[in-house]
């Protein structure tokens, strides 16, 4: 254990950790990390090595951790965006093992992902997970029963998503270009929040009106 610091580290996801109650579950680049604010611990992965490998805690290799799920106490479903895959983490071992996507390998032929981002659990259907992939621009719904993936909409735009949130109705905010969309759950149609999604600027005002740069993460606040 080390004196936790985060000076100059590239924290891209967070949650409470459910393996060591009171810590907090965080990935930094290439590793995951868990704290209780003032010491860290590995999990997996190098910090200091990009690359691709199945391993022990730090004989694991990620290229860039985007985001996780920690499916129970004892299993972390993580994006390893850099290699177009989700692998998963054994708590207890540390050992981790690829779960879906052709590690490495890109693209958009079936089973495959191309920079895949955000992961969630779907509120309305507790057997699925619902995934940004992004490079492929498409949302994704993964079953946990017996893992595959099917498209729930694929954006039709040469511009990335980025990131999603659901709302407790099951409707989906997805943050594209320099915008907000809604994806509704029940009619499976994309719509315009707010913004443009290609033109950035900055504006506060009306939804129609207002004008973004690049946002990406989305936060559902309680009604005041």
């Amino acid at each position: 254990m080390t004196t936790f610091d985060t000076t100059n580290s590239a924290i891209s996801h967070m949650q409470e950790d459910l393996f060591i109650p009171g810590n907090i579950v965080y990935s930094e680049g290439k590793s995951l990390k868990t704290t209780n604010g003032r010491t860290k611990q590995l999990i997996a992965g190098d910090s200091g090595v990009y690359g691709y490998a199945e391993g022990i805690g730090v004989d694991a290799y990620f290229k860039y951790i985007a985001s996780f799920l920690q499916l129970n106490s004892t299993t972390l479903l993580v994006v390893d965006s850099g290699n177009h895959c989700l692998r998963l983490v054994d708590r207890i071992t540390t050992k981790t093992s690829r779960r879906l996507g052709r590690c490495t390998l890109g693209g958009s032929e079936i089973l495959r992902f191309h920079y895949p981002t955000t992961l969630i659990f779907d509120k309305m259907n507790r057997e699925q997970l619902l995934l940004i992939d992004s490079a492929n621009r498409a949302l994704k719904a993964i079953n946990k029963t017996n893992w595959t993936k099917k498209n729930l909409f694929v954006i039709n735009t040469s511009i990335k998503p980025k990131s999603i949130i659901q709302h407790e109705n099951g409707n989906l905010y997805v943050a594209i270009g320099h915008c907000i969309m809604e994806y509704n759950y029940v009619t499976k149609s994309a719509s315009l929040i707010t913004g443009s999604i290609d033109q950035n600027g900055f504006h506060d005002g009306s939804l129609p009106e207002a004008r973004f740069d690049t946002p990406r993460e989305i936060l559902i606040l309680p009604s005041i």
